[in-house]
């Protein structure tokens, strides 16, 4: 069992806390597991590690978020219908092989995920809980009938991703190394059905604030000419078909100044979202923020930067 699994079987860290996760870097040794986890505010499991410094001659702080660079090395790993997920690669940034037929292209059977590396005051390499990302993937796969990458996997592809990029990892303070998982029907099949292949990869890059590099907030317009998602839909996981939908939203409120868009549910009475993030609201004199109640929404999946922040307000 890995060493995740038993620190939760033994009850050292409990399923549902809070954890930071630290990468440990052993270039002699790639094909073995270096995600270490420990609970936030106690000693870290494992020995002192080396981390790679930042990569010389990027702008960091000209940073927005955006595919700053491909001399970058992702992550691939395939699985046939009804198979089990087997090994993974990591090999330069490029083009993948897709038939015409793919299902991802004909027929939309594809989500993604969005994690991100950071690096601390101490010098070291850490990721904002990727076991959620992992746990939602899942949920995401089991909807659109895909094979789930099992966690252990997935934690172990992030884990590779971000040691062979770990140079791309900003000063502290600047930015993130941004790792985008994806997993989609690849195989070549006709007629509305679940594909016959899979493929699962990971690519990364460098990113600074979402809205560009200097900006201070965002002034945000809202949308009533169309909705997100609909109830019983797939707005609950982050399948690809439910983005693109918001790229004329998105134009028309730039080309007002606006930043992006708020949605409201399908009805036009409660806030749904923002396109690109989660929505607080905090009332004139009141301590804590509101975000929208999740039994109006038809897209709400489950945001883990809302669920920690709201966390953190909490306490």
């Amino acid at each position: 069992r890995s060493k995740l699994e038993t620190l939760r079987s033994s009850g050292s860290v409990p399923m549902a806390a809070p954890l930071v996760c630290r990468l440990l870097l052993r270039p002699r040794c790639r094909a073995a597991p270096f995600l270490h986890v420990r609970r936030v505010g106690k000693r870290a499991f494992g020995d002192a590690v080396e981390y790679p410094m930042p990569r010389a001659g990027v702008q960091w702080k000209k940073l927005g978020f955006s595919l700053a660079t491909k001399e970058t090395r992702m992550v691939v790993a395939t699985c046939s219908a009804g198979q089990m997920w087997g090994s993974m690669n990591a090999e330069p940034y490029g083009a993948l092989s897709l038939e015409p037929a793919a299902t991802i292209l004909n027929y939309g059977q594809g989500i993604f995920e969005g994690i991100k590396a950071y690096r601390t005051s101490k010098g070291r390499i850490v990721l904002f809980r990727p076991q959620k990302n992992s746990q939602r993937m899942a949920d995401g796969a089991r909807r659109l009938l895909m094979p789930p990458v099992p966690a252990q996997f997935f934690l172990e592809a992030v884990s590779l991703a971000v040691r062979e990029n770990a140079d791309l990892v900003p000063p502290v303070g600047e930015g993130a190394l941004y790792l985008r998982p994806l997993l989609f029907g690849s195989g070549a099949d006709l007629g509305v059905k679940p594909s016959s292949q899979y493929t699962f990869v990971i690519f990364v890059s460098p990113v600074g604030k979402y809205f560009g590099p200097g900006t201070i907030g965002a002034r945000m317009q809202i949308c009533t000419d169309h909705q997100r998602a609909a109830p019983a839909g797939v707005g609950n996981i982050k399948c690809v078909g439910n983005y693109a939908q918001c790229f004329s939203a998105q134009r028309d409120a730039k080309a007002d100044g606006y930043s992006d868009v708020i949605y409201l549910d399908v009805g036009g009475q409660y806030i749904d979202e923002a396109a690109a993030s989660n929505f607080f609201l905090r009332d004139a004199g009141q301590r804590h923020p509101h975000a929208p109640a999740r039994h109006h929404l038809a897209r709400r999946h489950p945001g883990l930067h809302r669920a920690a922040g709201a966390a953190a307000v909490g306490q």
